[in-house]
């Protein structure tokens, strides 16, 4: 029924407006003045006063752009607390702007693609913003509500105890007055829910492509060869996802409330439950059933709402170089039609920039951050001028104008780039990872991986301007205190090193053991078996040959009498354990794409000791990787290769550049010639492996960039992987 409405609609729209069915191109001549606005992200206030400095509405909001055609271009949601008056502005706005022979076309960006599917994104948006957006739909009986809420809750998890991971005050942090319906707000059944599904995703207006993300030329590869294509299938995906989620509502499998990880999450546990012993018809039925609905459950291998080539996510046009994007354009506009595209999604903080002689436009100018410089704009057409609006300002895009503010960079991606949670840091591994970036590149990780991740006990940055000042720093600097930490055979001491006026603390290792036959508690049995702090300096020489920028520095040197290795410590952490001890809780993107990739490295050097107190989240959301004194050895075979379910591009082009001879070098202090040797046999099979994960699942399935789409949607690490401590195996 929905689908004929919306079939129904466009036909609609074609007849009033002399529009092609789906596509939403506008006939009129002479053209109508067009303002297009980016991202708005939660701020009403700022996206008013560009709407004034337009002429669009008046002091009071109302419309007064007369036949204006207003483009949004999605992002009305997350991160600013002002979700509800923006949606309500969006709405009023469509139905008002007709009574003057205007028009309103508002499109899906990814975050309001996010909200209606329950992922949440606790670190673009963090759980105090969730609660004042949460905050505008409260009533009086919203504590009710929330109390009835968490005990459906409860009885749930008494089931899916494994997906519930939190306790319940996190549960409440995480759904504070309101949530429960602002969920029920966005659902199908909602007001905001029904108009947001009703949005379009790429909409040809005078022969101007307006669209969230961008038109990858890679659409073309995934069968996606029109406009109408993209927003059929668009609307396709969160229609079929609507229907799985109610039928998994009525088999008490989620439930109305529940995020995307829960979902999920319990979608596994069910089908581990039919995975084994016979199964009656009925059961094999259901467990048929299952498998069709995960198959379609929200991920970026399935849908082109998420997939990071998709019209929602893709950022090509803010990192292409300035040559060499002919041929690109020319098969986008040769495929979808118009003469320019007018896109969001990837912040220019405070101007908005045209690219590729005014044939692409980026218009999100973070007017939700005034603290990275971020400022409201609009890209107004009006003839055959097209111009920036800012509050105070016009200017002139056309005839020889400026057309890219002071100090951007886009060549190398805007001065300024959403991260996923992140906002004004850019991953580290993007910047000066392995595979050919140059010294500049490399010095750019190095500075940014010294600011993000190096601290002082008290949290403020180390003063280390390189990684080997730094290095020295552990090797020389006097020990002030020191204490023994951790159980077992290691022992390891935490110590507090002073030099120059500078304090960090370090941990030490001395364990230095060999075995010629060890058995493990999973009862694999390691041939040359060897527990020495010589591997976990090794350890770390490796990862910086692989351009891995989440390993703490580490070196060797003596404490006393005793010789070990001395490694950074990560302050303002906890492990894993204490993780999920602490209620758990959903991981970001990047911390499971670092677990992925994690896998990769310790398959790689032979670990035989992953555990969850090994496995380190700081405060500022980096995912570290410590303690690798039992790895390398002689054995040629891969421990664990079904733990690597999915590589990063960087990573495997690092592993297949590793030179034999560098690599020997610079491990040769730290490990024998058989164990060089023996890592390169494994580095053979790993490589075989991926090869073959990739042949199978397709590249795309597979690999993975650190810039690329938010797939926390994945399922990359379960606790279950790792033992919880050494001892464990």
């Amino acid at each position: 029924m929905r689908r004929l409405t919306r079939a129904l609609i466009g036909f609609s729209l074609a007849l009033v407006f002399g529009l092609a069915p789906g596509v939403l191109r506008a006939a009129e001549k002479p053209p109508r003045r067009i303002v297009a606005v980016g991202d708005v992200h939660g701020a009403p206030g700022a996206f008013l006063k560009v709407l004034r400095a337009a002429g669009i509405v008046d002091d009071t909001g109302d419309w007064i752009g007369g036949n204006a055609i207003l483009v949004q271009t999605g992002d009305l949601t997350d991160r600013g607390s002002e979700v509800r008056a923006v949606l309500d502005l969006m709405r009023n706005l469509e139905q008002s702007a007709p009574e003057s022979g205007g028009r309103v076309v508002s499109l899906l960006g990814n975050h309001e693609v996010f909200n209606l599917i329950g992922y949440y994104d606790y670190q673009s948006t963090p759980l105090p913003v969730f609660a004042e957006i949460a905050a505008a739909f409260a009533d009086e009986g919203s504590e009710r509500t929330r109390k009835k809420a968490y005990k459906r809750f409860s009885n749930w998890a008494e089931r899916y105890g494994g997906c519930a991971l939190t306790n319940k005050d996190e549960w409440m942090a995480r759904n504070p007055l309101g949530f429960i319906e602002y969920q029920e707000a966005l659902s199908p059944r909602g007001e905001y829910g029904r108009w947001l599904r009703e949005r379009l995703v790429v909409a040809n207006v005078q022969d101007t492509l307006f669209v969230h993300g961008g038109l990858s030329p890679e659409l073309l590869e995934m069968e996606i060869k029109s406009l109408d294509a993209i927003n059929a299938t668009a609307a396709e995906e969160l229609e079929q996802f609507d229907r799985d989620h109610e039928w998994l509502e009525r088999e008490g499998i989620v439930l109305p409330f529940s995020t995307l990880g829960e979902l999920h999450c319990a979608m596994a546990y069910e089908l581990y439950l039919l995975g084994s012993g016979e199964l009656s018809d009925r059961q094999l039925l259901r467990r048929r059933q299952l498998e069709d609905v995960r198959a379609r459950l929200p991920s970026a291998e399935t849908w082109l709402l998420l997939d990071p080539r998709g019209p929602v996510w893709f950022r090509g046009y803010a990192k292409w170089p300035d040559d060499g994007a002919e041929v690109a354009l020319t098969t986008i506009f040769e495929t979808f039609g118009g003469e320019r595209v007018v896109v969001g999604h990837t912040p220019q903080p405070g101007a908005i920039v045209s690219r590729f002689d005014e044939r692409i436009f980026l218009i999100d100018t973070a007017m939700a951050y005034p603290e990275l410089e971020g400022r409201a704009a609009a890209l107004e057409f009006r003839g055959d001028e097209i111009s920036a609006i800012y509050k105070d300002e016009r200017i002139l895009l056309t005839g020889g104008a400026p057309t890219q503010p002071e100090g951007a960079d886009v060549n190398g991606g805007p001065p300024f780039e959403e991260d996923h949670g992140h906002p004004a840091a850019p991953y580290v591994q993007d910047v000066g990872g392995a595979g050919g970036q140059d010294e500049d590149a490399a010095q750019v990780s190095e500075n940014l991986s010294l600011e993000r991740g190096w601290l002082a006990q008290d949290g403020s940055p180390l003063p280390f301007t390189s990684e080997e000042a730094l290095l020295d720093f552990l090797k020389s600097a006097r020990v002030v205190k020191q204490k023994t930490v951790g159980k077992g055979i290691t022992r390891a001491k935490r110590v507090v090193l002073e030099k120059d006026g500078i304090r960090a603390r370090a941990v030490f290792h001395d364990v230095d053991l060999t075995k010629r036959r060890h058995r493990l508690a999973k009862g694999v049995v390691i041939m040359h078996f060897r527990d020495s702090y010589f591997n976990n300096v090794a350890a770390y020489e490796l990862g910086r040959l692989l351009g891995l920028t989440n390993l703490p520095p580490a070196t060797t040197r003596r404490l006393g009498a005793a010789k070990g290795s001395i490694q950074l410590w990560i302050e303002k952490a906890r492990d894993e354990a204490q993780r999920q001890e602490k209620g758990g809780g959903s991981l970001t993107a990047k911390v499971r794409r670092r677990i992925a990739d994690m896998w990769v490295f310790d398959n790689l050097i032979g670990n035989t000791d992953r555990n969850q107190g090994n496995m380190l989240h700081d405060s500022r959301g980096e995912f570290w990787w410590i303690d690798h004194t039992r790895s390398f050895g002689s054995s040629k075979q891969l421990l664990s290769p079904a733990k690597m379910r999915r590589c990063s591009r960087s990573l495997l082009e690092a592993i297949r550049d590793l030179d034999e001879e560098e690599t020997r070098d610079r491990l040769r202090p730290y490990i024998s010639s058989f164990e060089i040797k023996a890592l390169f046999a494994r580095r053979e099979k790993l490589l075989e492996y991926l090869d073959e994960q990739i042949a199978s699942r397709g590249e795309d399935a597979f690999l993975f960039s650190y810039g690329d789409l938010d797939d926390a949607v994945q399922v990359i690490y379960q606790p279950s992987d790792v033992p919880k401590s050494a001892a464990d195996g």
